[in-house]
């Protein structure tokens, strides 16, 4: 799958790949991922966006992530690995419940094997500004409550320039939403945001080939038929929206059905319009 977003910048090609979700386990099936990290070798993209939640629980020791450390190396070697961490990577299950587990060493672990984790922090380089938010797992947990999402997107800034400026969010809730977006000015030079996090609202992404759209079935809250829960949205007259493929859907709990919904890689093709 390709998404071609065009802007009206002087600048070259610029390519990526976006990820999110794998909710890994020390039992996840790593087949398919792997297979995607293999094809990365060949295609070389410009940069590789991972959109959160890479483990399902943060409090994973070092150990039990060796497999996954490999692969994050071998992924900042063939380019640019941005990511932003999503609520999975910053909860930990105790007694049935989540709760708040930040967990310093896996943070430090992944900065070691070449990604680069932007927590309310802005990248950038000669042809990108990336912006990544953080929000805490209780932020999530909370259903993400307007106040705290506004204090923390003000913090967000990209300068007007042509590069192109893009904003890294786990969740897409509040970042799709053209009303909340037009009344915050410090947004107002975003050209992409991507998102992660509603895991296609449970929708199959080849489904979208045949049934277009932004809505989904279901959201991580339980809320029936969600907007923005997939696919491409222009937000605004100049920012174009990504809501990304989960690589797993189900975080490995169906795995019966697991298999009607594949992962599939995700191209993202910038050039000038």
């Amino acid at each position: 799958m390709e998404r071609i977003i065009k802007i009206d910048k002087k600048q070259e090609n610029i390519n990526a790949v976006i990820y999110s979700d794998l909710h890994y386990t020390p039992q996840t099936n790593m087949n398919s991922f792997i297979k995607s990290v293999d094809r990365l070798t060949i295609n070389k993209p410009d940069y590789i966006f991972f959109i959160g939640d890479l483990v399902n629980d943060s409090k994973y020791t070092n150990k039990k992530l060796i497999e996954l450390y490999k692969l994050i190396y071998k992924m900042a070697k063939i380019s640019k690995l941005i990511m932003v961490l999503g609520n999975h990577d910053q909860l930990t299950k105790t007694n049935g419940q989540w709760k708040e587990y930040y967990n310093e060493q896996y943070v430090q672990e992944l900065k070691n094997n070449g990604a680069i984790i932007l927590q309310n922090e802005l990248y950038t380089d000669n042809n990108i500004n990336v912006f990544g938010t953080h929000f805490s797992g209780n932020y999530y947990e909370e259903k993400e409550p307007i106040d705290e999402f506004i204090d923390i997107i003000k913090k967000v800034n990209l300068p007007k320039t042509n590069k192109i400026n893009i904003l890294i969010e786990h969740s897409p809730k509040h970042t799709f939403n053209t009303e909340t977006i037009n009344g915050l000015d410090n947004l107002k030079n975003i050209d992409i945001t991507l998102g992660a996090h509603y895991h296609n609202g449970c929708i199959p992404w080849y489904i979208s080939e045949i049934l277009p759209g932004n809505f989904g079935i279901i959201d991580p809250y339980l809320k029936l038929f969600p907007q923005n829960a997939r696919g491409t949205k222009q937000i605004t007259d100049n920012n174009f929206g990504i809501i990304s493929s989960p690589i797993n859907t189900f975080n490995n709990n169906l795995k019966f059905i697991e298999p009607f919904y594949p992962q599939v890689d995700q191209k993202l093709l910038i050039r000038k319009k």
